[in-house]
């Protein structure tokens, strides 16, 4: 192995000559030197085979002795070597000392460290975590418990023979209909307090408003025709219908109207006034046809939230409750107010009741105008009159009632005060429902001996009616026939919308806009009030809170298992000169492997939990922030709401990875570290669920957050990155910054012993700006979630827009 012959006189071990390291007495800190002095300075001896050997392995590669009566000894694990090295004494209780101490290093008060300790065994994360899990074990089985103590009380009842009073089972409101028991007065008791609620709101004699449009068209860039112009009128307090075959634009022509969709020509009125709809959303009131419900809230809290958010600032607490209690009775909802809504695989309610919940939330705001998108589409008879006879008592205090009805039953159609009807985007009536019947009879068409108006005049614009006396008419004929027949009224319309005395004006429109403005509860109450909602969210779906805190705990465990054999030693460099040939095998690039297994880890385990913050209810934001929601409140609500759960599973990753890997990184540094690594892939998740199907979000989310991690510095290397010129890509991912701070944290105990600016500029990382990186790490999460948030406020802006 050596060609230096050996000597008899050597001091080494091989009996190769041994090499000075000094001309006097020097012992670097960390080192044992008990046979050095002036005499007898520190030397280096060409090591035996063995000793080579173990000195090029990465694991272990201390040489159990010197390797010659003078060479300086690095100080063993479990061993500290006070300065001078002279003495070599076992890490006393409560200590650690990993290889090459030289002055024992004090364990946590909770940390488990007995004389002799190499690296400590942290249980902050331990505790904290028990008592967490015990917690959410207890709230988890709460609801069983309480279940299982009802049974038993039932049993024993039954047993005893004694009858159960209301306090010891719950029946009654819970389960009976409120329909059975009250009768008629009371329903009508309730709806005038509500109506009574509603003109309080928004002040009974100056309610409502009066809408106007004049050649109003949307034609697509492709030139397509979806609305032909038109025009019309609705004044306040007026219940008005839309109507037409399917396909007739009735949809677009409300989107158009509400500002929901831009026109292409035309002018849009308020009271009288050229404005936009879209102005006065907190005034205007939008039930769309699809159910848009939080599904992991009850009916009362669905309406309540409501109500909360918009209506008038100056109403109380009581006047607010009052206000939603009446409501549900008047929805007939009170049997199952607290019945959570569910989705549409798992619901507490039927589907009529869904769509009141869907009315109520509107209603809940007292609305000055409403419009309606199918209201009795999914409502058996009674619950269509019950639901269209509270509509009409409200235009009849004043407020202007719009909607969308297809097929309405005869008793439907006694409460509408007027009805624009659409054929294939064109306006063939619009008009008091008394003039219906008699435009239709002078085209020839018949309608006297018909039961229900509405059902034959779709039956004649489909082209299933028949002119007496004549055949059937082609399409294209009946087309002409239907638009020519309508077309000087319309210009009659178009010429009327210019007289203001059409347009009888409740409220100018500065008046309204103060009226609006005094709407909605502040941002900060709002921002709570999202809070609590996702809150509540969370704890409904706690299963897979559970599943991701497991997830988090399973890949701290694994990733700590592996590493469980290097007891702490995740770093191995060059000793600081004189003693840098003594050196044993390096081990720069294990920190930064753990950096790259980290920030995997934590985004296969949060990656998917971020895409459902906001990818699951996107629909839902886009109803609230139409109606005057704040956008920023709702969102901030929701970010802050993650707090908890980020940090609950950053601790149970943590806690798992540190007790088995036990590295030199303080344990609420690492802590930190992480908890900003969630924050950064939750907030990255977030803008995934901005650009992709709800069904993608989870899966991009992964694979974006596992690319993210790659940029982490160790394959490529950071060093070769710098060569390159791309270290500025780099430093945009999170992961970076990540593994930067746990290199800077490993090596920080140790740099009496190693030349850490070595390793530093062999790897490329920076060290001594730890809290850089971790205000960094906060920066770049914050700048996803503004990202995110822009998203949701500018893309997919036909599905936002309501």
């Amino acid at each position: 192995m050596s060609t230096i012959a050996p000597s008899t006189n050597s001091s080494c071990l091989s009996g190769a000559f041994p090499v000075p390291l000094a001309e006097g007495f020097l012992c670097n800190p960390g080192f044992y030197c008990p046979n050095n002095t002036d005499a007898h300075p520190p030397e280096y001896c060409a090591p035996t085979t063995d000793c080579l050997l173990t000195r090029l392995q990465t694991v272990n590669n201390i040489c159990p002795t010197p390797q010659g009566v003078y060479e300086p000894f690095v100080c063993p694990p479990g061993s500290f070597c006070a300065p001078g090295g002279q003495q070599l004494a076992p890490c006393p209780p409560g200590h650690f000392c990993p290889l090459g101490t030289a002055k024992p290093y004090a364990c946590g008060a909770t940390s488990i460290c007995p004389a002799g300790s190499a690296r400590e065994f942290v249980m902050d994360g331990f505790i904290f975590i028990l008592v967490v899990d015990i917690l959410l074990l207890g709230l988890f089985l709460e609801p069983v418990l309480r279940r299982a103590a009802r049974g038993w009380a039932r049993l024993l009842s039954a047993v005893s023979g004694k009858k159960l009073g209301s306090r010891d089972v719950e029946v009654g409101s819970e389960r009976g209909d409120d329909g059975g028991g009250s009768g008629v007065s009371d329903a009508e008791r309730s709806l005038r307090r509500f109506v009574a609620s509603v003109g309080k709101c928004v002040g009974s004699g100056e309610t409502g408003l009066a809408f106007g449009w004049e050649g109003l068209s949307l034609v697509l860039p492709t030139g397509k025709t979806i609305l032909a112009a038109q025009s019309g009128f609705v004044g306040k307090g007026r219940m008005w219908a839309i109507m037409g075959g399917s396909g007739a634009g009735k949809s677009s022509f409300v989107n158009v109207l509400m500002g929901k969709t831009a026109h292409t020509t035309g002018t849009i009125y308020v009271n009288g006034e050229a404005s936009q709809i879209s102005r006065f959303k907190k005034l205007i009131g939008y039930v769309p046809q699809d159910d848009v419900l939080m599904a992991e809230c009850t009916v009362r809290e669905n309406i309540m939230h409501a109500a909360s958010v918009r209506l008038p600032r100056a109403w109380t607490a009581a006047q607010r409750r009052e206000h939603v209690d009446t409501l549900i009775a008047c929805l007939g909802l009170a049997h199952v107010q607290h019945n959570l809504v569910g989705d549409a695989l798992a619901s507490a309610i039927s589907g009529g009741q869904r769509k009141r919940v869907s009315i109520g939330l509107e209603l809940a705001a007292a609305p000055m105008a409403l419009f309606l998108d199918e209201p009795t589409s999914g409502l058996d008879a009674s619950a269509s009159l019950a639901i269209m006879g509270l509509l009409k008592q409200l235009s009849n205090l004043g407020v202007t009632v719009m909607c969308i009805i297809h097929q309405p039953r005869p008793e439907v159609l006694d409460f509408l005060d007027g009805l624009t009807l659409l054929h294939k985007g064109h306006q063939i009536y619009h008009g008091d429902m008394s003039g219906l019947m008699g435009h239709f009879s002078e085209m020839g068409f018949e309608l006297s001996g018909k039961s229900n108006v509405a059902d034959a005049v779709l039956d004649i614009i489909s082209g299933h009616g028949i002119v007496p006396g004549t055949s059937a008419m082609p399409a294209s004929a009946l087309d002409s026939l239907l638009v020519s027949r309508w077309r000087p009224q319309a210009l009659k319309i178009a010429a009327d919308l210019s007289d203001r005395e059409k347009h009888p004006a409740g409220h100018d429109l500065e008046a309204l806009a103060r009226s609006a403005a005094s709407r909605g509860a502040p941002r900060l109450r709002q921002v709570y009030l999202c809070f609590i909602r996702s809150i509540k969210q969370q704890w409904i779906r706690k299963t897979s809170f559970l599943i991701e805190i497991s997830v988090g705990a399973v890949a701290g465990l694994l990733i700590g298992l592996s590493l469980y054999q290097l007891k702490g030693m995740h770093f191995q460099g060059a000793y600081h000169a004189p003693f840098t040939i003594l050196s044993s095998a390096l081990n720069y690039t294990l920190v930064p492997q753990i950096g790259l297994l980290c920030s995997l880890a934590i985004g296969l385990a949060a990656a998917a939990p971020g895409v459902k913050t906001f990818g699951e209810e996107k629909q839902i934001y886009w109803r609230e922030a139409s109606s005057g929601h704040s956008r920023l409140a709702y969102y901030v609500g929701k970010v802050v709401a993650t707090f908890p759960r980020l940090a609950i599973s950053a601790m149970h990753f943590t806690t798992f990875y540190c007790v088995l890997a036990t590295p030199w990184m303080p344990f609420w540094s690492m802590y930190l570290s992480n908890l900003l690594y969630f924050y950064c892939i939750y907030g990255l998740a977030s803008i995934m669920s901005m650009l992709v199907r709800r069904e993608d979000g989870p899966l991009m989310a992964m694979i974006v957050s596992l690319i993210i991690g790659v940029f982490g510095g160790y394959g490529p290397p950071l060093y070769l990155v710098k060569q390159w010129h791309l270290e500025w890509l780099w430093r945009l991912c999170p992961g970076i910054w990540l593994t930067e701070a746990y290199f800077d944290q490993h090596l920080a105990i140790m740099s009496h012993l190693y030349d850490l600016d070595l390793a530093a500029s062999w790897t490329g990382y920076v060290r001594g700006r730890f809290a850089m990186d971790i205000g960094i790490l906060l920066v770049i999460g914050t700048v996803y979630r503004v990202i995110a948030f822009g998203g949701l406020v500018f893309l997919n802006q036909a599905g936002r827009k309501r």
